[in-house]
């Protein structure tokens, strides 16, 4: 058992450790582009934008809200 336990240990070698110095002047950062329609900012395309404010085509109402509490999931 011994001689196992010595030869595991003599395995398991810690590589040496040099230290990386990184000069902030040479720092890169990874940039993301990302590509919109917008569309322009006259009457024509305002007033073809339509907004339904009736209640009865918005799928979440808060009147019909409940919470889920600690009391083994009771509403209140």
């Amino acid at each position: 058992y011994k001689a196992y336990k010595d030869r595991m240990q003599r395995m398991y070698v810690v590589p040496r450790y040099d230290p990386v110095f990184v000069e902030t002047d040479l720092k890169e950062y990874e940039t993301q582009v990302l590509r919109m329609s917008v569309p322009n900012d006259d009457n024509d395309s305002y007033n073809d934008l339509q907004i339904d404010f009736s209640n009865k085509n918005h799928a979440f109402s808060l009147d019909n809200v409940s919470y889920i509490t600690k009391d083994h999931g009771g509403s209140t």
